[in-house]
């Protein structure tokens, strides 16, 4: 039996019982020194239900839950690995995750397995980041999961499906360019939420989340909307992003402190490499670009590769 049922069960009775005595009372079947008992009864049960706080481990101590939770990995193993992030407003508010292959309907202490991680903020990032990377997962698995800790609360029981580790057919989406402007975010949501009905196992993420990489609060609301819509029938979605031109604009991913929160972990993501290279000028002409840098990334699912590419240069 969940905490949450417990009270609401012990909550019930005492009320019951306060009616019945105090009906029997009003009808004059009882005396009061007959209920003087009873009554100290009741009182005695409610303070020990108050001492011991039973009630819902999510709404006893939900008083810096975790928000803007959204998932990825940080290695090229999607059918054994996963990376959960999530944003606080308080530096202890818990980097833990409790996970288990069945629901338990949120109860911390009921969650076979545990993981903990690391958090890190930044200049204007209004709170805290959160990252635990689940690793040892049984490929093709629903996983359910609370993120969170004791001090700042849980979140609400979530869930993800690990990748195949062998070929076979899956979906996934691609698209990009989520950027404030016009009647934003109403189209981007819309979208999300029909995107969610194909059940994708990942979406590919081309760029341009934000307007400009050091609007925090454009970010606020983008991973927000990623948590509430990017759910079909109780499962998360991962995002594999890339970084796109409108990020990099700004001071925050110049200094890739942004970077960390958007792909959830060091920024050592999957299998990385950088070219550097020098574009001279055509011979009588302009210098168009004076340096390109391409990072390539490089992640796997049930069998296929997914190369994405971020070009970035100085004129």
């Amino acid at each position: 039996m969940t905490y949450e049922v417990a009270a609401a069960k012990i909550s019930v009775t005492l009320v019951v019982l306060a009616i019945i005595l105090i009906f029997r009372l009003a009808r004059g079947k009882l005396k009061m020194e007959n209920i003087c008992w009873p009554i100290s009864l009741l009182i005695m049960f409610i303070l020990i239900l108050a001492e011991a706080n039973i009630v819902s481990p999510v709404s006893a101590q939900a008083s810096d839950p975790p928000i803007q939770i959204h998932l990825t990995w940080s290695q090229n193993d999607t059918a054994h690995t996963i990376v959960i992030t999530w944003k606080t407003s308080n530096e202890n508010a818990g980097d833990e995750v409790l996970y288990d292959i069945t629901p338990v309907g949120g109860s911390p202490s009921l969650y076979g397995s545990s993981a903990t991680g690391s958090h890190h903020t930044y200049s204007g990032a209004g709170g805290y980041v959160h990252d635990v990377e689940l690793t040892g997962l049984s490929p093709n698995t629903i996983y359910y999961f609370i993120c969170g800790g004791e001090n700042g609360g849980w979140s609400e029981e979530r869930a993800f499906r690990t990748a195949p580790d062998q070929r076979e057919s899956f979906r996934f989406v691609a698209g990009g360019d989520s950027r404030s402007g016009g009647n934003w975010p109403g189209p981007r949501d819309s979208i999300s939420r029909e995107m969610a009905k194909f059940n994708p196992s990942f979406i590919l993420f081309t760029g341009d989340f934000v307007m400009q990489g050091n609007y925090q609060w454009e970010w606020d609301n983008w991973f927000a909307a990623a948590q509430e819509y990017w759910v079909d029938n109780n499962l998360t979605i991962p995002i594999i992003p890339c970084i796109g031109n409108h990020e990099l604009s700004g001071d925050i991913f110049d200094n890739g402190t942004l970077h960390l929160q958007a792909v959830g972990t060091d920024g050592e993501t999957f299998d990385e490499y950088y070219i550097h290279k020098e574009v001279p000028a055509p011979e009588g002409g302009l210098p168009i670009v004076a340096i390109v840098i391409v990072s390539i990334v490089v992640i796997a699912c049930a069998g296929v590769a997914f190369y994405l590419l971020r070009i970035r240069g100085k004129s």
